[in-house]
């Protein structure tokens, strides 16, 4: 039996907090580091769909099984920059 991976895309707002020892540190800071942690505020959630693809396993022969794409568009059709968060960092949601 097949199985299918689903993807979203969304936005939130969310507030980053390190600890620097110094000020002159913490001032050159540009981005947060590892060490920063991150509160996400759960009302400014939202989500899109983004495709479902069907997962290649072992057991069955899925050399031909083509991805099943849809895509969302954004209200002015122009694509955003995604940036990954450092999967050692820690995230909260605040309700």
């Amino acid at each position: 039996m097949p199985k299918f991976e689903k993807f979203w895309s969304g936005n939130c707002s969310f507030t980053a907090k390190e600890i620097f020892t110094d000020l002159n540190t913490a001032a050159q800071a540009g981005l947060p580091s590892a060490a920063a942690t991150y509160e996400v505020d759960e009302k400014s959630l939202s989500f899109d769909f983004k495709r479902v693809k069907e997962v290649k396993t072992k057991d069955v022969n899925t050399d031909n099984a083509r991805d099943r794409v849809r895509e969302n568009k954004s209200k002015d059709g122009v694509s955003t920059e995604k940036k990954k968060i450092n999967p050692s960092q820690n995230i909260s949601v605040k309700s």
